[in-house]
């Protein structure tokens, strides 16, 4: 069954619920300013009471009618079949909002719906259900706007009480505003987080919560839906149970610094008691000291977010002590490493101004009646993380003399850094091609990836030289090249990762490389240190989505950039539609399509490895349902598609070049088993669908009888601005069943 629901939430905070709620399996989505519609069967509705942070309330809608008086209203409530929604022995209360109709008096507009309601179980030959305003088993929420009346059961209840918070420290944040501010922040449990003035410690039990995959509501004692005949409770357990296990799975694996400082004593504990409850202790430290002796601590790493709710003068002390308070924490922000970002929620007028520093980006996020915002900072050493970060050209740093022809190379990078990085900043893309063997000398391709917290890295591949280029004078190129990234992009040499770029042979473009495979054997290049594997582990956003990014282990990183239009196009198509994912690799594409409410999505791909970084990218966005509603198979596609008889209705099919593994004993080669491999794909296509059909080999023909039997078309725009240069790069064909 379908249900109509209402999500509730905090003025400022929809758009992150509307992106919750679609994770989630809610479709069909309309949001307004503090309310997301939308549609989802009664496994949507728990994953919504279960997981949703930054949520008030779900609501599942019994029914919606056109009133003009208190009679109608009386009429609509009465025509409910109550006597099927909860039994007369359960207590319930009615809540009722808005004017007009007849109805000027919201109390007045409450006591005609439960009149209605309690009518209508005595019409029945049952018993009368009892209102109880402290205690009840069921709310019922009843909305009148514009003369438009929406009945509706509260099946969560109140859901920023999360169970782990038994009482207030002074000036506190709501549970769901404080995951709504880390959700704004970017924070994702890969960096330390530090909470200078924590209170009751909600900001880091959340961001704890948030990190570990808990969901937030796993510590709640009841709910609205449990008296509620739709209730199916062994489905609900089976839920609560996959949340279970993937708080204990996440737990295990949270070992970043997540570290408080409180100055007052009672409130100190009353946070540790918090974190206790919340089954928190010793992933969250706290330390007693004041904001004036706060300082960054070197073993909280190089990169990191500052959060936290700071008193303001609205509610606490009076402005002039507040602001020498945010004096105090910007000087203190100023000292921490460039990788190092600062959240502020505060309602104090002109916070910038008070902290002495610029925002980088201002959210509004009210605090019951103050009207807070949540401010975003960013630790940027001015020589060098900001000209990265605005993409603009810049003198070479005063440390690196750049002459010779290298000069040609450095000229050439700030030209695509005009271009292509102007562009890049205006679409908001976070991972691009910089530079692709435009100049002959200097045979590389260079892609930009921007960590959401560690700021810009790159990624070098270096192509084979012609035969009569001399080793030596390639090292030395890309010595030089090197620097020159350096100079004029200010990414520092641990943030540049460097790979060679031979022919593979088949699928090795993704096999795990040793250390010395993988870079170049220069000097410059071999400034490696033991943990250059996990300064290579990245967040990148795309779109909607965040995706794991490995920059030291392998050719490929997790994310083929050429590929981005069509993981934009199937994003924006994919609602409501049964998404098929072939060759996945990492399954970006399917991420994508379930981030674009799809309703279900498929990954099929022979690589274990994959499949388990395909899993991380969705448990990375949030997205529920895995193994349910979203699927990852190790098979050989061809030998898969021979045995599914699932119907989908976009298939999105990139299959390597060549490929000859062990696993299957099989050899594949796209030229000659093309024409199989479509129509194993077309025979799992659903009416109306598309099948996408992309390949990387540049001498491939498509054979004429495909076109004959279907209805093809060559996509023109599946190459984007970064990689015009090579518009070689793939191809990309759109197959449908031919209209009779």
């Amino acid at each position: 069954m379908t249900y109509h629901i209402t999500i509730a939430c905090a003025k400022g905070t929809s758009q992150l619920c509307e992106i919750e709620a679609k994770q989630l399996g809610l479709s069909h989505h309309k949001t307004t300013a503090t309310v997301v519609h939308g549609q989802g069967d009664l496994a949507c509705v728990y994953r919504l009471c279960l997981w949703l942070r930054t949520a008030s309330r779900v609501l599942v809608e019994l029914a919606n009618a056109r009133v003009n008086n208190a009679d109608a209203i009386y009429q609509a409530a009465k025509s409910i079949e109550w006597e099927d929604t909860f039994a007369p022995e359960s207590r319930f209360l009615v809540r009722f909002s808005g004017t007009g109709s007849g109805i000027r008096d919201t109390q007045f507009g409450a006591l005609t719906v439960k009149d209605a309601i309690v009518d209508r179980f005595r019409e029945a030959g049952l018993a009368r259900p009892n209102v109880d305003k402290d205690h009840p088993d069921l709310k019922i929420d009843a909305h009148l706007h514009k003369g438009n009346l929406s009945i509706a059961l509260d099946v969560s209840g109140a859901i920023h009480q999360r169970g782990y918070r038994s009482a207030h420290g002074a000036a506190p944040i709501r549970e769901n505003l404080a995951a709504a501010m880390i959700l704004r922040s970017g924070w994702t449990g890969e960096t330390a987080l530090v909470d200078p003035v924590c209170g009751s410690a909600t900001l880091l039990i959340e961001a704890a919560w948030l990190a570990a995959d808990i969901a937030p509501a796993l510590q709640r004692q009841s709910f609205g839906f449990e008296h509620w005949f739709e209730h199916v409770p062994k489905q609900w357990q089976r839920l609560v149970d996959e949340a279970k296990a993937r708080a204990e799975q996440g737990l295990a694996k949270l070992n970043v610094p997540i570290i408080g400082y409180e100055a007052d004593s009672p409130t100190l504990k009353l946070a540790n008691d918090n974190i206790e409850r919340a089954g928190l202790t010793g992933k969250i430290i706290l330390h007693h000291g004041a904001l004036s002796h706060f300082r960054y601590q070197p073993t909280w790493g190089e990169a990191g977010l500052l959060a936290c709710n700071p008193p303001y003068g609205a509610r606490l002390g009076d402005v002039r002590t507040i602001g020498a308070l945010y004096e105090r924490l910007g000087q203190a922000f100023k000292a921490f490493p460039s990788g190092w970002r600062l959240a502020v929620v505060s309602g104090l007028d002109e916070t910038p101004r008070h902290l002495h520093l610029s925002a980088d980006k201002t959210y509004s996020l009210p605090n019951g009646p103050i009207d807070a915002k949540v401010y975003l900072f960013v630790r940027e050493d001015k020589n060098i993380e900001r000209k990265a970060k605005t993409a603009k050209a810049a003198e070479p740093a005063e440390d690196i003399v750049l002459d010779g022809e290298v000069l040609m190379f450095a000229n050439r990078l700030k030209k695509n850094l005009k271009t292509l990085g102007k562009t890049a900043k205006k679409r908001d893309i976070f991972a691009y091609r910089l530079y692709d063997a435009d100049i002959p000398e200097y045979g590389l391709a260079v892609d930009v990836y921007e960590d959401i917290e560690r700021g810009q890295h790159l990624h070098v591949q270096c192509y084979d030289a012609p035969w009569s280029v001399s080793e030596e004078m390639v090292n030395k190129r890309n010595n030089d090249a090197i620097k020159a990234l350096t100079a004029v992009l200010g990414v520092p040499r641990h943030k540049i990762f460097i790979k060679k770029r031979e022919r593979q042979k088949g699928r090795s473009q993704y096999d795990r490389q040793t250390p010395a495979k993988a870079n170049v054997s220069v000097a410059i290049a071999n400034e490696k240190t033991a943990n250059a594997g996990k300064r290579g582990q990245l967040r990148v956003r795309e779109g909607r989505g965040v995706f794991a990014i490995n920059l030291a282990d392998y050719l490929d990183t997790g994310l083929f950039l050429d590929h981005r239009p069509m993981r934009e196009r199937i994003a924006a198509t994919a609602k409501g539609k049964r998404v098929l994912n072939l060759f996945c690799y990492t399954s970006s594409v399917g991420v994508h399509a379930a981030l674009g409410g799809a309703a279900s999505t498929t990954n099929v791909d022979l690589s274990q490895n994959y499949l388990d970084w395909s899993k991380r990218n969705y448990h990375l966005n949030g997205i529920a349902g895995l193994d349910e509603q979203h699927h990852f198979i190790k098979a050989d596609v061809m030998a898969w598609l021979a045995d599914d008889d699932g119907q989908y209705e976009v298939i999105f099919c990139d299959p390597p070049t060549f490929s000859n593994t062990k696993k299957t004993g099989r050899v594949f080669d796209v030229q000659s088993a093309h024409v199989d491999l479509i129509e194993r794909c077309m025979n799992r296509l659903a009416k109306g669908g598309v099948l996408y059909f992309s390949n990387n080999f540049r001498k491939f023909i498509l054979a004429k009888g495909l076109t004959e039997r279907y209805a093809v078309k060559q996509l023109s725009d599946s190459i984007d601005f970064d990689f015009k240069r090579r518009n070689n790069i793939h191809r990309v064909w759109a197959f449908r069943e031919k209209s009779n």
